[in-house]
């Protein structure tokens, strides 16, 4: 009897367990997906196409592109001067400040002149002291003439008395280059203003030993004002007196144009660069060591173009996005020049196109990131609108 029943158990639990089982199994099925070509459901419809706006189409058109090359240097004063000390001394007084306006010949600083009045002074006496040896040659020269002439002395006597003479007029001419020497080295312990502008630094204060030769303080002259860039010989060898370009310097909200003033001959054997200078406007605001950098206009290029932002740049080689039987379709193309439009020099970067056909219609950057193949849809089309030819 127990043995029976145990039986019933087990077979029982057999039983629930395969119950179980096949209800688990029909669920799964259940929820698995169906094998086999299944309708495409409306999500999967929109994936498959993409929605073109007239603003989304460009046309391939003829347009001027000016060629640049970029620029980037530092503002410098084109009149720029160090005032150097001319003799050795003590700085005596120094009379500006940075900043200060200066005009031409004006007194900017002294160097102690004690010593040099001194040798002036002592020069004058030589001088003097020639001009007396002078005029006592003279006298005895006149003297001994009258008396070789009268047979009193022999000529030897008149010719000593020549000699004598001459040594005299040499003395003299000696003194009067030392007193001269002697008076410019009183002036140069004077420091002037060589033009007309402002202190841009001062490096030696009042009571400070300066030797020669060595800088006291810099004038510039903000009226006039450049940049100087470096170029590679290859740009540089299209460069052209006359040429503008737009710059942004630091500190100045709005653009500034500037013009190619002058070309240096020759190369930076250092940097094998070629300098170039960039006239300024004069502007209020400028000042000497500002960063500028922008581009320089040094030609144009006419043919095909399409904005720089409507090609594929990211790929192996560059790309654009068409339209072709109705679907969109990736075309590879060939760049040329780029730069800004000539009627539009501030406006974005295009780029010369080889490899499409004007009017062609491709995708604009405004389009987003379309994939290929996609099948293009268009709006309804509304009275007066039609593919863009770019701006």
């Amino acid at each position: 009897m127990k043995i029976t029943l145990r039986r019933w158990l087990i077979a029982l639990f057999i039983l629930l367990v395969l119950a179980f089982g096949v209800r688990w199994f029909m669920q799964r099925k259940a929820d698995a997906p169906a094998s086999g070509p299944q309708a495409p459901t409306s999500a999967q419809l929109v994936s498959d196409t993409v929605t073109l706006a007239d603003a989304d189409l460009m046309a391939v058109s003829e347009r001027t592109v000016l060629q640049q090359v970029s620029v980037s240097g530092n503002v410098q004063a084109v009149r720029s001067a160090w005032v150097k000390a001319r003799v050795a001394g003590d700085l005596k007084e120094v009379r500006v400040k940075e900043g200060d306006v200066v005009t031409q010949g004006q007194v900017l600083a002294r160097i102690d002149d004690t010593d040099a009045r001194d040798r002036h002074q002592q020069a004058q006496r030589q001088t003097e002291m020639a001009r007396a040896q002078l005029k006592t040659a003279q006298l005895a020269f006149d003297n001994n003439q009258a008396l070789v002439n009268k047979g009193f002395i022999s000529q030897t006597a008149l010719i000593n008395s020549q000699a004598a003479l001459s040594s005299a007029e040499a003395n003299l001419q000696l003194a009067l280059a030392g007193e001269r020497i002697a008076h410019k080295a009183v002036a140069d312990a004077v420091l002037t203003a060589p033009f007309s502008g402002q202190v841009a630094s001062v490096l030696a204060q009042t009571g400070e030993r300066a030797n020669v030769d060595a800088k006291i303080l810099e004038v510039v002259d903000l009226q006039q004002m450049e940049v100087m860039v470096s170029l590679n010989p290859n740009e540089a060898s299209a460069l052209q007196l006359g040429q503008t370009a737009n710059l942004q310097i630091e500190g100045l909200p709005n653009t500034v144009q500037a013009t190619l003033q002058r070309i240096n001959p020759s190369v930076d054997p250092a940097t094998r660069s070629v300098r170039a200078y960039l006239k300024l406007p004069s502007q209020a605001a400028l000042r000497q060591g500002l960063f500028a950098q922008g581009q320089l206009i040094v030609g144009q290029a006419k043919g095909l173009a399409l904005p720089l932002s409507a090609v594929r740049t990211n790929r192996p080689l560059p790309q654009v996005l068409r339209v072709l039987e109705g679907r969109v379709a990736a075309h590879t193309v060939e760049l040329g020049a780029r730069g800004p439009l000539s009627d539009a020099p501030q406006g974005e970067t295009w780029v010369m196109v080889r490899g499409l056909t004007a009017g062609e219609a491709v995708l604009a950057a405004s389009a987003g990131s379309v994939r290929e193949g996609l099948k293009v849809v268009r709006p309804a089309a509304t009275p007066g609108t039609s593919t863009r030819q770019g701006s």
